[in-house]
């Protein structure tokens, strides 16, 4: 385990399943730009992010693309599946970069002195990853979520959000990105965006006993039974109100405040000490 950095990784079968951050992280890292993307991407694009009262986005310039393994100690992983833009409502052309984070299980790592089951034995086997971007803003905005693979929609019905009850606004800019429309609450949002060619079905093999039905597995055959159908690589939008006013003085520390503790980066050793004691 490493202070000071986010790898952009959850553990276990949960963190595939629309469980990742209901606030946004600690770590988003600098507001500015960054250099030109690698090799496959759009050659000189240089992304923007914002940072004011109505719309805060983030970005990382130690970005990884890393699908397999863990990414380096000093870097951050960047979903391979997915680019999200946000704009406000009132300036719906001017769009910034909010990051787009991914897990893989285990984060890459395997199984780490133990070999019993841990939930994530499906998870690996199938490859499912879950991406993530979140943002915070006071007024209703605009979010573009893109694929970064060869695959294509047509129609912006070919997109589902998860939950369904919130029924947003959504329209197609092309045939890799729609637009969703996301009102302010003072609550916030969180949902899934799902595409329709990243689905997949989860089927169970029926191969345990009475008091124990099987195992999950992707594929069809044999008298498998259909269990699930969800994206492979999953998307998860996080819209969190920013604080303002009392509230934001009350939840917000800054350099003046008294009792805050400034973890420094590096590897996690023995828990610390206070007055001799663990805490």
């Amino acid at each position: 385990m490493t202070r000071g950095r986010n790898d952009g990784t959850l553990s276990g079968d949960r963190a595939h399943r629309g469980h990742g951050p209901r606030t946004r992280p600690a770590f988003h890292g600098t507001c500015g730009q960054r250099p030109a993307e690698p090799a496959g991407t759009r050659a000189g694009r240089i992304a923007a992010v914002s940072d004011s009262a109505q719309l805060q986005t983030w970005w990382h310039d130690n970005h990884e693309f890393n699908t397999s393994s863990p990414v380096a100690g000093d870097k951050v992983r960047r979903s391979s599946f997915y680019d999200v833009k946000v704009a406000t409502a009132e300036a719906p052309t001017t769009r910034y970069d909010s990051f787009a984070y991914m897990s893989i299980p285990r984060s890459g790592k395997g199984k780490i002195g133990y070999t019993k089951e841990d939930g994530a034995e499906f998870a690996s086997s199938a490859n499912l990853t879950m991406s993530w971007s979140s943002f915070q803003y006071t007024t209703d905005v605009w979010v573009d979520v893109s694929l970064r693979t060869d695959q294509s929609i047509s129609s912006a019905d070919q997109v589902k959000l998860k939950p369904s009850s919130l029924n947003f606004a959504k329209e197609p800019v092309n045939s890799k990105t729609v637009r969703i429309k996301v009102p302010y609450d003072a609550k916030g949002h969180r949902f899934s965006v799902e595409f329709d060619p990243q689905l997949y079905t989860a089927y169970n093999d029926m191969s345990g006993p009475a008091n124990d039905a099987g195992t999950l597995t992707t594929s069809d055959g044999g008298g498998n039974r259909a269990i699930h159908t969800e994206p492979r690589n999953s998307m998860m939008i996080f819209a969190e109100p920013a604080s303002t006013g009392t509230e934001k003085e009350r939840l917000i520390p800054t350099a003046a405040s008294a009792r805050i503790h400034y973890p420094e980066p590096g590897q996690v050793g023995d828990p610390p000490t206070r007055e001799g004691r663990t805490p």
